[in-house]
């Protein structure tokens, strides 16, 4: 009995060398998705998903305020967080009793030596869909925010 488990354990074959380069792109996953939801005081519960595929951003759904996604809004916001090629993670704050503040996070940039973290910040609301800053429509911004 001890004769045969020997000769198993001689003819498994040792596991491959390391290589000193790996192709690290292998762990990558092909698509990731992100489901918020955040239920403010006054307004109730707003609720944004956003996937990612192979490296294309895009809305799925934003829902709050009585109000759903348009094709409107859709076609702005994508192409809004369009460049970001990365999805990192979505965050919902509720912005006073009439609007949500929306941050799609994406991978980093480097800018002036320093890596930034791109984002775009999308304010939702009973009013309807607007950037930060008095921007009318969403739009990528770089942020120091390494987390």
């Amino acid at each position: 009995m001890h004769f045969i488990v020997a000769i198993l354990a001689q003819t498994a074959s040792p596991p491959p060398p390391l290589t000193a380069m790996e192709d690290w792109s292998s762990y990558a996953p092909i698509a990731n998705s992100d489901r918020v939801s955040v239920v403010c005081p006054e307004a109730g519960r707003v609720t944004a998903e956003f996937d990612r595929q192979r490296s294309v951003v895009s809305v799925v759904t934003i829902e709050g305020f009585s109000r759903r996604l348009s094709k409107d809004d859709r076609s702005a916001i994508n192409a809004a967080i369009a460049p970001l090629h990365v999805l990192d993670r979505v965050e919902i704050g509720c912005n006073g009793p009439n609007e949500a503040l929306i941050h799609v996070f994406g991978g980093f940039k480097e800018t002036n030596g320093k890596m930034m973290r791109q984002l775009v910040p999308i304010v939702w609301g009973k009013s309807g869909l607007r950037g930060v800053g008095g921007s009318i429509l969403p739009r990528i911004e770089l942020s120091p925010n390494l987390r």
